[in-house]
């Protein structure tokens, strides 16, 4: 049997075979949800017992509460200005929260207050610091650059003058280019300077791009 047939018979198969009896789906119906059985409580109203002109802040209760120097009288009027006053309540768990109300709110106040300096504090510190960090990277560069064209300048200037095969070595080899230095110990005079003319003027040239750099900073 060859592939072909192989993969007929077995498509064949496969659309023969009986296909899973259907599985029956039970739909729950749940009974509805009984509401809880309101029932009408009888609401605190509140009383003033003082019609307050203006409404005083935290920070002028507080000033008010401590000028009534414990008078029941100024002490209602005060918070019936703040908060209002309950006139079924017990007078002194009343001046207990209002002055629990108003010492929270002045203390959330404050923190919001601290809380926006802690968090511009670190911002300016931290262009301040940037800047500082920016000049000195600055001011490292331009000392690099500086020290850079010294000796280029100082290397063209000693390559001029080897025009011999021992001066341009012994040059190279005071600039740290060994393999250079021990190339040149196999030239004779005039190849010599020749070499030396031409790296003189290449490091001329290094020396020039190394000044346009300093002067763009």
């Amino acid at each position: 049997m060859s592939s072909i047939d192989l993969a007929l018979s077995f498509m064949s198969s496969v659309a023969a075979a009986p296909s899973a009896s259907p599985v029956a789906v039970v739909k729950v119906v749940r009974a509805p949800r009984k509401s809880p059985a309101t029932t009408d409580k009888p609401r605190m109203m509140r009383a003033p017992v003082v019609n307050p002109v203006a409404f005083l802040t935290p920070a002028e209760f507080l000033a008010a509460d401590r000028a009534a120097k414990g008078n029941v009288e100024a002490e209602r009027a005060a918070i019936a200005s703040f908060v209002g006053y309950l006139a079924g309540e017990p007078h002194g768990t009343q001046i207990d929260v209002a002055r629990l109300t108003a010492q929270t709110a002045i203390r959330r106040a404050n923190g919001e207050i601290l809380a926006r300096r802690e968090k511009s504090a670190p911002t300016i510190a931290g262009y301040v610091a940037g800047a500082a960090g920016f000049n000195r990277a600055a001011e490292k560069r331009m000392a690099d650059l500086k020290a850079r064209h010294r000796l280029a300048v100082g290397a063209s200037l000693d390559l001029a003058k080897c025009a011999t095969s021992p001066a341009l070595a012994g040059c190279l080899m005071a600039l740290g280019r060994e393999d250079e230095s021990v190339a040149a110990r196999r030239l004779d005079d005039s190849q010599a300077a020749a070499l030396g003319e031409a790296l003189a003027s290449l490091e001329a040239a290094r020396a020039a791009e190394l000044a346009a750099d300093i002067a763009k900073l």
